[in-house]
């Protein structure tokens, strides 16, 4: 357990210490830097830095499912600028028309592609 300051006096409250492996590296830099003001040496380098394994933590905390509300989003996008690029006015929908426009205008066709690969959106 360690003491908790606050505005300027410590507290009686008492927290639990952080058993991570950065706060108990932060507790021993603190000390050694206190051990060494109280025997009156220059400030030195910590002992030792700790190597924290970032990727167990991310895999065991991503538990999610990779088809949410953005993935149908995304597809209720595509669809929509499917039928706007195959719709002729008056008559509806036409392969032929949407193939046309594709051709037409390839930018769009790329946009649909890079959306469907979740590449950027």
């Amino acid at each position: 357990f360690a003491r908790r300051w606050e505005g300027g006096s410590s507290s009686d409250s008492v927290m639990p210490a952080d058993d991570d492996a950065f706060g108990r590296y932060a507790r021993d830099m603190y000390q050694q830097g206190y051990d060494d003001a109280l025997a009156g040496l220059d400030p030195r380098p910590p002992r030792s830095v700790p190597v924290i394994d970032t990727a167990s933590s991310k895999s065991s905390s991503s538990s999610g499912s990779s088809f949410g509300i953005g993935s149908l989003l995304r597809y209720a996008m595509v669809g929509s600028y499917i039928y706007k690029a195959g719709t002729i006015p008056g008559q509806g929908f036409s392969p032929q028309f949407l193939l046309q426009n594709l051709q037409a205008n390839p930018m769009q066709a790329g946009m649909m592609l890079m959306m469907l690969s979740g590449s950027i959106f």
